[in-house]
């Protein structure tokens, strides 16, 4: 089922975002992200111990080594080829490989997306690896995300009304 969005410029949508939110102020919370983007991202199971905003952090400008994603996944605020504007947040717990979603604008609020294609989770289980019922005794080398993969899933499921 296709996703709609409103094109927006990228500095209104930072607005949205920091007065919504709260990003890029002490004040975020990722773990009180509105109910409708909980359930957006809520249909792979993954933790917010760890998450990275990249760009947006308060403390980006700083320390811009320390926000730069994991797995090979986009981070941060970027304006995507169809001109969406999206925050990219990677999240995980220690004991998982992160994932990978966005927020964006649907023209009337704030919604969250977990892409499908360049992201890497256990498809199966419907979780981040290292969450699985049935843990692995053997360690397993998981792929690199694909960002590319990611941008292009985001720009085929949201489209633009």
């Amino acid at each position: 089922m296709a996703r709609y969005a409103k094109i927006i410029d990228l500095d209104y949508f930072k607005g949205l975002c920091s007065t919504d939110l709260g990003v890029g102020t002490d004040e975020f919370d990722i773990y009180e992200l509105p109910e409708v983007i909980q359930k957006d991202i809520g249909k792979i199971q993954f933790d917010f111990e760890n998450y990275d905003i990249g760009n947006a952090d308060p403390s980006f400008e700083q320390y811009p080594t320390d926000h730069q994603g994991y797995n090979g996944y986009p981070v941060g605020y970027e304006v995507l080829s169809n001109g969406l504007p999206v925050l990219f947040v990677n999240a995980g717990g220690d004991w998982e490989l992160p994932i990978c979603f966005c927020i964006y604008y649907d023209g009337k609020k704030l919604r969250g997306y977990v892409p499908t294609e360049g992201n890497v989770f256990n498809v199966e289980q419907k979780c981040a690896y290292g969450s699985e019922d049935e843990e692995d005794e053997n360690e397993q080398e998981y792929p690199q995300g694909d960002p590319e993969k990611i941008r292009a899933d985001i720009v085929n499921r949201i489209k633009i009304k």
